[in-house]
């Protein structure tokens, strides 16, 4: 299977990173000139994905050796009346936030996901191991709703004071607040091309977003809007 492009970068930045933080200067000069890369990743990057290799290997072999050992047993259900599903333990139980979630979401390339909270935070927290990884602090109120870009380079938020945040998820930064909305802003999306995101509001709008420049190119009214969430 080939990296895009932007995986090759990711790659060539955690080496990057290896290198000069383990003291190899001959080799990350000279890595730094063939790779045409010149700043590295989030310290220790390349180490813990390392580390979730070697657990998944790890759990790989433990999964072989239960299928190994699979008789016919039958699966354990739930029911309540004519409704049964299968009982599956649970993976994780992340905590961390100080008020209810509101939205949960998958980085669409890394082993991450992110938690959105009525505590104004975004948290991070690596999917394999179930660890913290980061909390991205800046809305004022209740954060109702997150989403990537396709790419996951860019991650949008949306809070009750009213404004919507893009944040580089490389960095862990702001970097643009929108302004528009005059109600909670309750849901976002982004757009396939990655350039465009869409809000939905109280205040019984849904605008369209330049995300480059911060300005709305579309206002569509409504009578009524209610929704937590918005489906391209």
């Amino acid at each position: 299977m080939s990296l895009s492009d932007r995986q090759i970068e990711d790659l060539n930045r955690a080496i990057l990173d290896y290198l000069e933080s383990s003291g190899y200067e001959n080799a990350s000069s000279v890595f730094k000139e063939e790779a045409s890369v010149d700043t590295p990743s989030k310290p220790g990057i390349l180490k813990r994905k390392w580390v979730s290799v070697v657990r998944l290997q790890r759990k790989v072999k433990s999964l072989e050796r239960e299928v190994d050992s699979l008789t016919t047993t039958k699966p354990s259900f739930t029911t309540s009346g004519t409704d049964f599903f299968p009982v599956q333990p649970v993976r994780h139980n992340l905590k961390g936030h100080r008020d209810n979630v509101t939205s949960v979401r998958f980085h669409p390339e890394h082993d991450l996901i992110c938690s959105a909270s009525e505590d104004a935070t975004i948290r991070v927290w690596e999917f394999e191991s179930g660890k913290f990884e980061q909390v991205l602090k800046g809305h004022t109120g209740s954060v109702r709703d997150i989403a990537f870009d396709p790419t996951g380079t860019y991650l949008a938020s949306c809070s009750n004071d009213l404004t919507i945040k893009i944040w580089d998820f490389r960095a862990f930064r702001c970097v643009k607040t929108l302004h528009g909305h005059d109600h909670t802003v309750s849901a976002i999306q982004y757009l396939p091309n990655g350039k465009h995101i869409i809000s939905g509001s109280r205040d019984c709008t849904i605008k369209f977003w330049d995300t480059e420049t911060g300005c709305i190119f579309i206002t569509l009214h409504f009578s009524k809007f209610d929704q937590h969430n918005l489906t391209i």
